[in-house]
């Protein structure tokens, strides 16, 4: 299976990014409450160790950090793109 760390996003973020999606025909748009921020993507991993990342990552706390989004890329490359996404500003 392949696995990814990620975020639920604020509606406050979520709404304009989901109103943002412009109709183009071929384009099916992700739903809106699936727009998520990735922080790594593990790639494929063994079903055994699926349960032990998610209990190690669900007993995470901390508070909210402010955030700014940069530039919108596409996933894997410009050329041959199957996912548009945007790339959050490194911050301290």
């Amino acid at each position: 299976m392949r696995l990814f760390v990620a975020l639920d996003l604020p509606d406050a973020v979520r709404h304009p990014l989901a109103a943002w999606r412009p109709p183009i025909d071929g384009v099916c748009w992700t739903p809106a409450e699936r727009l998520h921020l990735t922080l790594r993507f593990l790639g494929a991993t063994p079903s055994e160790g699926r349960d032990a990342i998610t209990d190690h990552i669900t007993r995470i706390e901390a508070r909210p950090v402010p955030l700014r989004t940069g530039p919108l890329v596409a996933l894997p490359s410009g050329r041959r793109p199957r996912v548009l996404a945007v790339r959050v500003a490194e911050s301290p």
